[in-house]
């Protein structure tokens, strides 16, 4: 769990038993994360797929900060990892919409992109994902 309640950045909730994921963004991702877990416990999240994962692996549903960035880059990163993970996908994830931008994100520059693009070159994905993404293609 993100120990750093200043962080913005990408999270993700993960269920290692199917590998499916959930992708969110937050200014204050601690914060974001405590409140999905108060909301899957009191079984009252806002995202049905997800809280019926959480009822039935919740042993096995993790909690994580997966890329720290900047608040104005945080639709344009969400999306990015929307991308590369497939987890609006129902098949590999829990995330209902299909864009960032929907879910209230702020739009980057052209200057921005680049940068973030140019940041996560090389960049390394968990091996989970990674094999995820090698076995839907």
């Amino acid at each position: 769990m993100v120990k750093n309640k200043d962080i913005s950045g990408i999270y993700i909730i993960y269920n290692k038993f199917n590998s499916k994921m959930y992708i969110g963004s937050s200014i204050h991702v601690h914060r974001r994360l405590k409140e999905h877990i108060n909301n899957l416990k009191n079984n009252k999240h806002a995202n049905i797929h997800l809280q019926h994962a959480y009822n039935k692996y919740k042993d096995f549903i993790d909690f994580e900060l997966l890329d720290e960035c900047p608040i104005e880059s945080l639709a344009y990163m969400e999306q990015y990892w929307f991308n590369i993970t497939g987890c609006t996908n129902r098949k590999y994830g829990y995330n209902i919409d299909l864009s960032a931008f929907n879910s209230g994100g702020r739009k980057t520059s052209e200057e921005t992109r680049l940068k973030i693009s140019t940041r996560n070159k090389g960049k390394r994905l968990p091996k989970e994902v990674v094999e995820k993404i090698r076995l839907s293609n």
